[in-house]
């Protein structure tokens, strides 16, 4: 038994190449749509033009020929929580780019206070795509083998089977072949290295194809295709806060989507309260895109949502070493999460004001109102960082390493840094008390 299992992005090359399906018969490596079952993760950022796109040009042409649409989000932050069923069905309508069922990549991104990094694995594709359609397509060959048995043990009691062997034998030999998945990726003839890099993955056993590849189509190709069947120029499919835009992408997206810019304005803050270097762009923030476009709706929206929202005041420590290959060793960054106090913007300020005055250190502002309790000296490593900061109440307390207090004291006594302790979690209307020395 072999089905074609397709991941559609709702980008350009994978819209393209589902369109070469539609339109070019000869393209097909299946002699039925019925064999064709196509799967979509969603993040739960995608920006409205995507939405509006693939409803008025692609869930049509998958109406008509009746093929098996699957749209999945992470159902946690976890793993383990798998993934929740958006959409299972043969005649879609809606795509569900945003939807309170599924934990979003921007859920997780405010409550841990990050934002993806340029120059790094790209952990929010593996996670929020890569591995819950790996966990669906598992799903899916199991649901067909258990019905494969089922329809062996229907035919099997049939009077039939009694006086002929063969099929009987036959019907073993279909139970016990491997149902091949044919998994196929839109990758375009430019992505040579992402084509390499997918290929240790693997999907169940079966190696992913890459027709558009195979054919020589490159991203041009793909966006000419798209503008001759719908005389419009496709959108790249991309969450609003991905750092990963080109320059002249991120302009444009903003420009188009003020509730998309302001998002990722929205989450970039959040992310830079607890690190200020944590722009979402290496060379720009969000902010600065809008403001150079001037997109002062999506400035105003942000503005308006961090003036409406409760603060907190956080302790931010981290710990930074060197680990890995001693001749090209890669940074560590350990980190630690408290919340001291929460109430008003203007109540944290001003406790934050009473924390430097009393400890006679300075009240800075960058992107949030900070004061530093501990300086990272730079380049020398190990070394450590701490500070206050201002932020709406959004990031949850969190730390990962269990010794990271032990290690901070430890390296403190070694630097001749005194040690800051805080508090435990108060309301600013409960008299919370300042961390002491």
């Amino acid at each position: 038994m072999k089905i074609f299992v397709f991941n559609w992005g709702f980008g350009v090359e994978s819209s393209a190449q589902l369109c070469r399906w539609f339109f070019q018969p000869s393209t097909r490596p299946f002699r039925s749509w019925k064999q064709v079952v196509i799967v979509s993760a969603q993040t739960g950022d995608e920006f409205w033009r995507t939405k509006e796109l693939a409803e008025l040009f692609i869930l049509p042409l998958l109406r008509r020929v009746g093929c098996l649409f699957f749209e999945i989000g992470k159902a946690g932050p976890l793993e383990k929580d798998g993934y929740v069923i958006l959409s299972a069905t043969t005649q879609p309508y809606v795509l569900h780019i945003r939807s309170e069922a599924i934990h979003s990549l921007g859920d997780n991104m405010e409550i841990d206070g990050w934002v993806p990094r340029l120059n790094r694995p790209h952990l929010c594709a593996q996670k929020w795509k890569g591995k819950i359609l790996d966990q669906l397509i598992g799903d899916i060959i199991h649901s067909l083998k258990m019905a494969m048995r089922v329809l062996a043990v229907l035919l099997l009691c049939h009077r039939y089977f009694f006086h002929c062997p063969f099929l009987f034998q036959y019907i073993l030999f279909l139970l016990e072949e491997p149902i091949q998945i044919g998994p196929y990726l839109g990758y375009n003839a430019d992505e040579i290295k992402r084509m390499k890099d997918s290929l240790d993955y693997g999907c169940h056993g079966e190696s992913f194809v890459y027709p558009l590849i195979e054919d020589g189509w490159t991203r041009n190709d793909c966006l000419e295709y798209l503008y001759q069947l719908f005389q419009v120029v496709w959108h790249k499919s991309c969450c609003d806060h991905c750092p990963f835009q080109s320059k002249t992408n991120r302009r444009k997206h903003y420009a188009d989507d003020p509730i998309g810019a302001s998002r990722a304005m929205w989450r970039e803050y959040i992310a830079m309260a607890a690190n200020p270097r944590m722009k979402l762009f290496d060379s720009e923030s969000v902010r600065g895109v809008c403001e150079e476009i001037g997109q002062h709706e999506a400035i105003a929206r942000f503005e308006a949502r961090v003036a409406a929202s409760p603060h907190n005041l956080y302790y931010v420590r981290r710990i930074y070493r060197l680990v890995g290959n001693p001749a090209k060793p890669r940074l560590d960054a350990a980190r630690k999460i408290e919340i001291i106090a929460s109430g008003s913007q203007s109540e944290m300020v001003s406790l934050l004001q009473e924390i430097a005055e009393s400890r006679n250190l300075e009240l800075q502002h960058d992107s949030h109102w900070r004061v530093y309790s501990h300086l990272r000296e730079a380049k020398v490593y190990p070394a450590i960082e701490g500070f206050w900061v201002v932020s709406p109440a959004v990031t949850r307390e969190k730390c990962a390493r269990k010794n990271f207090d032990q290690d901070w004291r430890q390296l403190c006594l070694k630097n001749k840094v005194a040690v800051v302790r805080s508090s435990s979690p108060s309301r600013v209307n409960a008299s919370p008390t300042i961390p002491t020395t």
